[in-house]
């Protein structure tokens, strides 16, 4: 009998990872948009108040991000120093993490568009479009936080519930 409730207990944990898996990828997901906004809100600073080079600008983000960020935009810089074009550089640091699987699948989706908004000549093009990318990732950040909201707490307890029903129905 004693068997029969521990092993009741670790199917219903067992069961309960499920749920919490599912929610700790959606926070995980929402963790790498809001980096990605915070080098975006950057660049949108600086090249609308300081009109900053592109290379001046992604050292200056590695200070207010944080890891993996920080070693993404480490490996970008020391390209571009060596005289590579932001776009080949970030090409290929992004291969690299696409590799390593650090990053969720949404969070690689944009930070591959990431270059494309550095390509315009004129400052005032490319600030908008840098506007319309960051609107771009904020509502894509909220809907993850609703989605978050909503099914998180349903995965839980579905979860738990097909616990209790392996329970009864192996014991």
């Amino acid at each position: 009998m004693q068997w029969r409730f521990i092993a009741g207990c670790l199917i219903v944990i067992g069961s309960q990872g499920l749920g919490i898996a599912y929610n700790r990828n959606l926070q995980c997901s929402i963790y790498h948009l809001e980096q990605q906004k915070r080098m975006l809100f950057y660049a949108i600073g600086e090249i609308g108040y300081l009109k900053k080079p592109v290379l001046e600008l992604l050292v200056g983000m590695k200070r207010i991000v944080k890891e993996p960020y920080q070693s993404f935009l480490d490996g970008v810089t020391v390209g571009m120093e060596h005289n590579c074009s932001l776009a080949y550089v970030w090409q290929r640091e992004l291969e690299k993490r696409i590799k390593s699987n650090c990053y969720p699948k949404e969070a690689m989706m944009y930070l591959g568009m990431f270059p494309n908004y550095f390509i315009y000549d004129g400052s005032q093009t490319q600030l908008e479009s840098l506007k319309l990318f960051l609107k771009e990732v904020e509502e894509k950040q909220e809907r993850l936080k609703e989605e978050k909201q909503k099914r998180g707490r349903v995965m839980y307890l579905l979860s738990s519930l097909m616990g209790i029903f392996l329970i009864i129905l192996f014991l």
